[in-house]
């Protein structure tokens, strides 16, 4: 433990409980005596906060006097009559609050997610923290602004809201109350927090409509108040917040690191707000009776010592009147501190004078009431002149606190003393009076105030230094001078008390101690407490070149040891394990790679084996034709030399003549192009008249037809004539459509498929236009009111019936028509020159580039949308690889196995090589399994496979015949999971690369990062060519050459493309009555007028054409007088006048600079454009939850109806996304058994399913499902598919997810639901995409990532995003919120740098190594460009070397020595796997592990098994339980769900490897506090309230209480106010909250290993006993129901415990050279056991 005693506020807060004080209500809301009322559980826990608080504060509860008869009756009426309802509330939270799991809070969304915060949960919650001393104002401060500034750090958005009816609850302890009303007033006035204050209470109808108009994310709350009955009420704003959707944030238990703050969150569920509707009534009434209670409580008399009347109304008028005269006196105002401590002195001493004169003056004298059998014992009360002194040493205080800079006041000396118990009630009086001035300077607005200095009103601590001087040390003959500023400071201050309390003599300044009464007493510290010292840092010597390229720079600043000191001495002493001397700890692991199953691959001779690979490569092509279509594969069979990339300019110069050959050539060329034409020509005259016919009869059908055959038709000219046809068959059937309207309104689809004929025929064929051609034209676009278009064409057109040509216009121009009704015909601009590189499309300007970029070997970090094309390049990269070289390799790293399998599905359909014997063409590396990974030359493969791969020191030869690697979905390096893995291979891969991202928002910030590390390799390469240049000069050697093409480049380009191919329109859906309201809704209906003044418009916030009109159209509605109306009319707009064919170009510059004048409306007319976008919003109709999960089926096939299908339907709950797919076939069940009366359910007919039956046929659709025939969920994934229907969801197996994937891409199936596993790039774009339930996954970039799958490229001009059951706040938000910002994380930690040594040290190829470690170490993101940063992670690099030496896993050499090897297998673990392997070491296993028969096969009892999970659990199943479960004990029926501690002697183990750490932490944390902002470390994090200044040097008092011996140089100086010192910073647990808040280290940071973990308040985390459960019972059903996790959640986690166990036992075997060994005889066992009862579950499962 550190040196602080943090009992020791304990300690200082019950000798401050005064006798006199009543004990607190207890902390549960119900007696013991009613435990067996609720089924299942016992007593309410006694947990720590509720101890905390009858020693913490003081209560005036006892010495109430209350007003009238029967006061205490009303008191307590109410909440007895509710006490049972209450019970039952508190129950039911604690069970939502169990289930409640810990998430990323701010997720991704940047700036636009809102949430709440509960104002007086975040006050509990830091009075509460370990660090904080009692009346500590400043150190309160910083923490609570700590906890905010951690929010805005990651620019959270929220609002923290004070309920006016929470302020009676702390009536009765009035150093809260007082501190409380500081805070909001410090909140209000010092900060830009947005703070609300005015609504009475959660169930007040303000503050619903408040969230109706906000939709809060979450709300931040505690789970417990100060006393029992705040609990009741914090239950009901939770239960309140939960039925309101309204996701609910545990205050204790979050986590902060440099990007993220994690925190409990329970979902809101339905069952809340059934809860809600049913106790609707109750909960009213306890509100009411809770608040009622603290009302009633507030008596306007108390009495002090017994018999001293204060009465509070009195004192309120003294307050306002003694200010009134303090107003006069300071007319300009004056600082906070001053004001507060002169008025509360001058009011105080009157009061109290008053009331000692009262007594006397009432005969009822101090004596007769101590002699009273009433009063006996209890203290007598303080004369005046006792109170003037303590007055008069409080001013002494606070003029401390105005002159002295807080570098000077964290010097303060530390004295065990508190306050005499005599004083608490003057105390408590003074503190119920500075909470009335605060409340009364809140209403005047008259006086200025200056509020800066809120937070330090007071300093307790200061303020007993000071008594101590005079109590103690001044009157034994110690006089030191105060010093001239603070001695007039405090006249002043005193003065202004005596001249305020009119008339009163309270005596002079001087001296400030007049009385000689104890004030203070001797605190007794714990005897049992362990102080730590500071330990001697000495760092053992390196001798590594490695360490010196790297930290050379600081190494001597480090303090180091002699060679001669006998911690060096003794570690060439020490010995290697010998537990067992047949274990081998030196012996080298396999790689990794190599004991992941199902490895095999094309060198294998065994039979089995080869047709095991020739069954996955036959998948693989099946496969990637669901992906790609049957189209004929890609050959590539010998090896060519590539072209060079471009011609020179001399050679474009050159005109060759033609040769006679060429003349044939060219002869023949068109021969065969005539050919063809007559061909299609002969074809066209065969189909002509069977269309023209169809298009008489029905038009859309006449023109399907015309388009199937203009898709295959290879001639332009005959392309051009079924054109001229189409258009004229569209023009008369539209002349036919008015003439027969009658009354009905036009159907503009078929004006739109003229139009579309007239833009095709003048865009695609202008060279074969004649006159007839132009006169048709013309003739077309005049009926249909474009006279201004048809002139230019044609002038000489004119109808034959003037009169009647009016009723065919559509009736607006022709800009609007285009706009409105043909934004998804409207041309891209496409090229139409061929590229020779590709053969398939032709490609666009900003594809060309990457494929340049590739043609030159450079790299690229390319940010397109999904769906714009992007991919492509990958395949081309892979296509030049595979052409060019024989041993080349191309690398592509995915982020899941989902999307390995999908890419290695698309290289075998579209590529085709023939390799050698024993080469692959592709090959898989993933965790799980892999083949052919260094035999192939297209490897797919997964970041921590890759890393695997690249930190292999006997992989280096692989290695370097990687030509180029591919990052898919590259926004992934910001990920909460792995995203620092994607940093290393980044940085440590030598060749070219393409990194690919729909979702990066500062795509030029990771650009100039990666160009960094590329000059960083190219430097690498220029030193190493060098060297290796002047050692072959030497040798005689020649140097080789490579040729240009080959050469790789260093430079890294960044290729940005915005536009998606197909437009997104969103519409949200709403039940009235019975019938479905889908209304459109426009992308600016989601901004809000402060968002577009702070952030502008969102550049990915795109429109339609159709949402460009609709938006002109509202701003003219708005203001008609708007002077550039005229400007945007779409006639007149400069980029539509006139025009026949306007382009998507021509759309997008109308966006933009409407955009842009609603920007200039802003600055103009705020009010407008409020109106603006509120008129935008759709119409949305409120209606039951149960209601819409009822119609839910009947939605989808409204959108059946709508022909918005094949959909996917977004649900973040596995357990939904297959009930939702059930509900839609029993619907369709019901259906047909109605109207069909069918008697299988596998006869449903056609109109009553969503399949497709034509698009896969039987043999294909068998092959699909025989593959999973022993798959967990075959029956209903078969049951479903057959009607058109499937799931997807990340718990399935991935045989089952191929499957859906498979069918959908097919076409087979239409309607899929599914959760966020196909939101990374999975390739199955639909027509629609809904979200059908709001959830925290539901964030901005998954909905960019999951909407960016409707509208399929070449099928749908148009996607569709429909918001079912999503409100209409939370839509807002995802529309306009921004996608996330890479930021580095913490890149370091010390499995890593024992793997870079283990590289460096073991590799074939020295430099080659060196350099990818030391890349890895100097070019972290998060130290990009900041050399403090960089500094610091230098510092951490030589302490985690440090400690790897002094346990034996390097030698000073830094040589891998020991366990390393299986430490570095087990590095995603850590610290667990140095902890596993301190219990090898010490031989804990070896004793655990006895076998029960030593003669024959060795077997091991249950109890050893048990005790080996429990041990594992602990290590590696660390999923930590919230810690309000600890408030009720419940009994499971199958699981322990608390995990028990370690054993004893594992315990004792990890004490010692704990203490380890905290010392080398602790030392780390001390060292780099010299790089800290010292001046950002003087101010308050949030309101950046400077407490700087130049120290005083002329008090010798001063000097004396703030000497400065304790070492405060490495914690926050505002810690330092509580006591905090350096030898804290060796207690982890509070490492957090005391440590300088300038580095950027956090606790997490070190390889801690927490045994009995608690949170911030100081209560106990739990460890879930999921693994232990699980090998108890074998029961998913039963993990799942008793240990709160989702069933597929469970079946990862229990498959990640099997596998883990399986791999310790690989390694185990490897290092010991008997197989018998107890050991790993018993992880052989246990993984066995293990394995059979997951599996063999799972196949009991129909």
């Amino acid at each position: 433990m550190a040196s602080v005693d943090y009992s020791s506020s304990t300690s200082d807060s019950e000798s401050d409980t005064t006798e006199d004080s009543e004990t607190t209500d207890t902390f549960s809301s119900f007696d013991e005596s009613e435990e067996d009322d609720i089924k299942n559980y016992s007593a309410i826990s006694d947990e720590k906060t509720h101890r905390e608080l009858s020693y913490a504060f003081e209560t005036d509860k006892e010495n109430l006097k209350e007003k009238g008869p029967g006061g205490q009756k009303l008191q307590t009426k109410g909440l007895t009559e509710c006490k049972e309802f209450l019970r039952k509330l508190s129950i039911f939270i604690w069970k939502s609050l169990t289930k409640s799991q810990k998430v990323s809070l701010l997720k991704d969304f940047v700036e636009s997610e809102f949430f709440l915060i509960d104002g007086d949960s975040l006050f509990i919650t830091c009075i509460w923290n370990r660090t904080l001393k009692k009346g500590q104002n400043l150190h309160f401060f910083y923490l609570v602004e700590q906890f905010l500034h951690n929010f805005n750090q990651k620019e959270a958005r929220y609002v923290i809201f004070f309920f006016k009816d929470a302020e009676n609850i702390y009536f009765n302890y009035p150093e809260l109350l007082s501190l409380r009303t500081a805070l909001i007033k410090h909140l209000e006035h010092n900060t830009q927090v947005p703070i609300h204050t005015e609504f009475s209470s959660c169930l007040s109808p303000e503050w619903e409509i408040f969230l109706k108009e906000s939709y809060p994310y979450f709300l931040i709350v505690s789970d417990e108040g100060i006393i029992a009955h705040q609990t009741d009420y914090l239950n009901i704003i939770i239960i309140h917040a939960l039925q309101k959707k309204i996701n609910v944030v545990l205050a204790s238990g979050q986590e902060t690191n440099v990007l993220r703050v994690f925190g409990y969150q329970a979902q809101s569920l339905y069952t809340h707000r059934e809860f809600f509707d049913k106790h609707k009534e109750e909960l009213h009434q306890a509100h009411k009776a809770i608040i009622k209670s603290f009302q009633v409580s507030q008596a306007t008399e108390l009495l002090l010592y017994k018999y001293l009347k204060l009465n509070l109304g009195n004192m309120k008028k003294e307050v306002y009147q003694t200010m009134s005269v303090l107003r006069n006196m300071w007319p300009e105002g004056a600082d906070i501190r001053s004001t507060i401590c002169s008025l509360s002195c001058s009011v105080v001493l009157k009061t109290y004078k008053n009331m000692l004169d009262g007594v006397e003056t009432s005969g009822n004298s101090r004596e007769a009431a101590e002699g009273s059998t009433h009063t006996q014992g209890y203290a007598e009360a303080l004369t005046m002149q006792e109170a003037a002194d303590l007055c008069r040493m409080l001013c002494l205080s606070v003029a401390f606190l105005q002159l002295l800079p807080l570098s000077q006041r964290a010097k303060s000396r530390i004295i065990h003393c508190h306050w005499e118990k005599k004083l608490s009630p003057f105390l408590r009086m003074m503190k119920r009076c500075e909470f009335f001035i605060l409340k009364e300077i809140k209403a005047t607005n008259e006086w200025k105030v200056d509020f800066t200095f809120l937070p330090d009103l007071t300093d307790n601590l200061l303020w007993k230094n000071i008594a101590y001087y005079y109590e103690v040390e001044n009157c034994t003959g110690l006089n030191l001078e105060m010093g001239e500023k603070i001695m007039q400071e405090y006249e002043t201050m005193w003065n202004t008390v005596l001249s305020l309390s009119e008339g009163y003599d309270f005596g002079g300044s001087i001296p400030v101690r007049r009385t000689s009464q104890h004030f203070l007493m001797q605190k007794q510290t714990s005897s049992t407490a362990y102080k730590h010292e500071i330990p001697k840092l000495g760092l053992i010597p390196l001798k590594s070149q490695f360490v010196e390229d790297y930290a050379g720079d600081i190494l001597g600043d480090l303090p180091f040891l002699s060679s001669d000191d006998p911690a060096i001495t003794s570690l060439s002493k020490k010995k290697e394990f010998d537990e067992r001397t047949h274990w081998h700890s030196n012996r080298p692991l396999n790689d990794d790679y190599q004991k992941t199953r199902f490895n095999t691959n094309a060198k294998s001779r065994n039979l089995k084996e080869q047709r095991d690979i020739q069954k996955l490569y036959a998948f693989y092509q099946h496969f990637g034709e669901s992906l790609n279509g049957r189209h004929s594969s890609m050959r590539i069979v010998n090896q060519v030399t590539p072209p060079l990339p471009t011609k020179t300019s001399h050679q474009k110069k050159i005109k060759s003549k033609k040769s006679n050959a060429d003349k044939i050539i060219e002869e023949n060329i068109k021969r065969k192009q005539a050919e063809i034409e007559k061909k299609e020509q002969d074809r066209w005259n065969v189909i002509s008249v069977s269309i023209e016919n169809e298009m008489k009869e029905n038009v859309n059908n006449g023109i399907k037809i015309l388009e199937d055959f203009l898709r295959t038709c290879a001639s332009n000219s005959v392309k051009f004539l079924a054109e001229m046809v189409g258009m004229e068959g569209c023009f008369m059937s539209w002349k036919e459509h008015c003439l027969n309207l009658q009354e009905k309104p036009k159907d503009m689809s078929i004006a739109v498929q003229l139009m579309k004929r007239i833009h095709i025929i003048l865009e695609k064929y202008p060279q074969l236009i004649g006159k007839t051609h132009r006169e048709k034209l013309a003739k077309c676009l005049k009926y249909l009111g474009f006279d201004n278009l048809a002139d230019p064409l044609c002038s000489q057109v004119k109808p034959l019936d003037t009169k009647d040509i009016s009723k065919y216009s559509v009736q607006m121009g022709a800009a609007r028509f285009q706009l409105s009704y043909m934004g998804h015909y409207l041309f891209r601009e496409e090229r139409s020159d061929p590229d020779p590189r590709v053969h398939h499309f032709i490609p666009d300007t900003w594809q060309r580039e990457l494929l340049d970029v590739v043609d030159n070997n450079e790299s690229a970090v390319i940010v397109a949308p999904t769906s714009s094309g992007k991919t492509y390049v990958s395949y081309y990269c892979m296509e030049k690889i595979l052409k060019t070289s024989e041993d080349g390799v191309v690398v592509y790293v995915s982020p899941t196995k989902a999307l390995v399998n999908q890419v290695v599905g698309t290289v075998y359909s579209i590529f085709n090589k023939t390799r050698p014997k024993g080469g692959a063409m592709c090959g898989v590396f993933t965790r799980d399994y892999h083949h052919d990974v260094m035999n192939s030359q297209i490897l797919v493969t997964v970041p921590q496979c890759l890393e695997i791969l690249l930190l292999s020191p006997h992989c280096q030869k692989w290695v370097k015949r990687i030509k180029y690697v591919i990052f898919d979905e590259v926004h992934c390096l910001g990920g909460e999971i792995g995203g620092e893995v994607w940093e290393h291979i980044l940085v440590m891969i030598r060749c070219p690369f393409l990194a690919l991202s729909a979702t990066i928002s500062n795509p030029e910030y990771l650009t100039e990062w990666l160009a960094s590390v590329k000059r960083y390799w190219q430097n690498f390469e220029s030193t190493t060519e060098n060297s290796t240049s002047s050692k072959n000069t030497l040798k005689g050697s020649k140097k080789q050459n490579f040729s240009k093409s080959e050469q790789p480049s260093y430079r890294v380009r960044l290729v940005l493309y915005k536009e998606r191919y197909n437009d997104l329109e969103k519409y949200v859906c709403s039940l009235e009555d019975d019938d479905f309201v889908i209304g459109h809704y426009h992308p600016c209906a989601a901004l809000t007028v402060n968002h577009i003044e702070k952030y502008g418009i969102p550049s990915d916030l795109g429109f339609s054409p159709r949402e460009s009109i609709q938006l002109y159209d509202a701003m003219v509605r708005i203001w008609p007088e708007w002077p550039r109306l005229q400007d945007f009319e779409p006639e007149e707009f400069i980029y539509f006048k006139d025009k026949v064919v306007i382009t998507k170009t021509d759309a997008k510059k109308y966006e933009e600079q409407l955009k842009e004048e609603i920007i200039n409306w802003t600055h103009g007319d705020r009010d407008k454009v409020n109106q603006l976008l509120n008129y935008l919003k759709p119409q949305t109709f409120d209606s039951e939850e149960r209601r819409k999960r009822d119609k839910f089926a009947d939605f989808v096939e409204k959108l059946k109806e709508m022909d918005q299908l094949p959909a996917i339907f977004f649900s973040f709950r596995k357990k939904n996304s297959m009930i939702k797919a059930e509900k839609i076939i029993l619907c369709l069940a019901e259906i047909a058994e109605i109207k069909r009366k069918i008697r299988k359910l596998n006869e449903v007919p056609a109109e009553y399913s969503y399949v497709n039956p034509n698009a896969v046929d039987n043999h294909t659709l068998w092959k699909i499902f025989h593959r999973i025939r022993y798959a967990r969920n075959r029956g209903k994934l078969r049951a479903l598919s057959l009607r058109g229907i499937g799931f997807h969801h990340g718990s399935m197996e991935y045989k089952e997810r191929q499957a859906v994937e498979m069918l959908f891409r097919l076409g087979h199936i239409k309607v899929v639901t599914a959760t966020g596993s196909l939101a990374l790039g999975i390739n199955m774009p639909c027509k629609s995409v809904v979200f059908i339930e709001d959830s925290v996954f539901l964030d901005a970039l998954n909905f960019r990532q999951m909407s960016g799958r409707a509208g399929r490229r070449g099928e749908d001009l148009i996607g569709s995003v429909f918001f079912y059951n999503i409100p209409t706040p939370k839509v807002q938000r995802l529309l306009k919120s921004n996608v996330p910002q890479l930021r580095g994380q913490f890149p370091l930690h010390i499995s890593l740098i024992l793997r870079l040594t283990l590289l460096v040290s073991k590799a074939d190829d020295k430099e080659d190594a060196k350099g990818k470690a030391l890349s890895v170490l100097q070019h972290s993101m998060m130290s990009f460009d900041k050399p403090k940063m960089k500094h610091m992670l230098k510092v951490y690099f030589i302490f985690s070397l440090q400690f790897l030496i002094r346990e034996g896993y390097l030698d000073q050499e830094c040589i891998p020595r020991g366990f390393s090897g299986l430490l570095a297998h087990l590095h995603y673990h850590e610290p667990s796997n140095f902890v596993l392997v301190s219990f090898l070491e010490k031989g804990l296993f070896h004793k655990l592990c006895q076998p029960i028969k030593q003669n024959g096969p060795k077997v091991f009892s249950e109890d050893v098994m048990e005790t080996l999970v429990l041990v594992l659990a602990n290590l590696f199943g660390r999923r930590y339980l919230p810690s309000c479960m600890n408030r009720y004990k419940k009994t499971f029926s199958q699981s322990k769900v608390f995990l028990d501690d370690l054993p004893k002697d594992f315990a004792a183990a990890v004490e010692e490897y704990n203490n380890k750490i905290e010392n080398d932490f602790g030392s780390f944390l001390i060292m780099i506090s010299k790089l800290a902002d010292m001046h950002k470390e003087y101010q308050l994090p949030l309101s950046e309230i400077d407490f700087s200044g130049e120290e005083c040097e002329d008090s010798e008092l001063v000097s004396h209480l703030m000497p400065g011996t304790e070492n405060r140089n490495a914690v926050s100086p505002f810690a330092c106010l509580s006591e905090i010192s350096d030898k804290d910073l060796f207690n982890i647990d509070v490492v957090d909250d005391i440590m300088l808040r300038t580095i950027d280290v956090r606790a997490e940071n070190a390889p801690f290993l927490w045994l009995k973990k608690c949170d911030r308040d100081g209560k106990r985390c739990h460890l879930n006993a999921y693994a232990f459960d699980f090998y108890k019972h074998g029961s998913m059903m039963a993990l799942s129901r008793d240990n709160w996790i989702n069933r597929g959640d469970a079946y990862v986690l229990i498959k990640d415990f099997t596998l883990l166990i399986q791999s310790i036992r690989i390694s185990l075997g490897e290092l010991c050279d008997d197989e018998q060994d107890d050991v790993v005889l018993a992880f052989g066992q246990l993984s066995e056991e293990y394995h059979d009862k997951l599996y063999k579950k799972r196949t009991k499962k129909p």
